[in-house]
């Protein structure tokens, strides 16, 4: 609970200067660190210079630049959107939303890839499925 109150501020200081769009390059995440989300979403990371590349299993793709960073985590926002990361546990805030996120094994991003697609369709990122079997 007290990071939904430490993040709520920062949604009004980021300053829309990252970016969300419906085309990642699909390369730029291949080898980007899986999560998975008390929701059931399964997402990848990639660090970006002072920005976090996110790629949501639904295709979208987010560039945040980092706010803050303190011994206590590190915070990247814009445009609605925040990720806040500390050790193998994350939260990320969306426009109103939260997801409780934790770093996953491939394993892991992989069922929780697979048990969300019935819901959102297939995965339009090429070489972002997970194997079938």
């Amino acid at each position: 609970m007290r990071y939904l109150i430490f993040t709520l501020p920062l949604l009004a200081a980021c300053n829309g200067s990252g970016t969300v769009s419906d085309g990642p390059d699909p390369i730029a995440f291949a080898g980007g660190t899986p999560w998975v989300c008390d929701t059931g979403a399964a997402l990848r990371t990639e660090q970006q210079g002072s920005a976090i590349g996110l790629v949501l299993d639904d295709g979208r793709a987010l560039s945040l630049p980092r706010v803050q960073s303190t011994g206590g985590g590190t915070t990247y926002g814009a445009d609605g959107w925040v990720w806040f990361a500390q050790g193998d546990t994350a939260i990320l805030t969306e426009q109103g939303g939260q997801k409780n996120c934790r770093r996953a094994s491939q394993a892991e991003y992989d069922e929780a890839f697979r048990k969300r697609q019935p819901l959102i369709g297939q995965d339009p990122v090429a070489g972002f499925n997970p194997p079938t079997q």
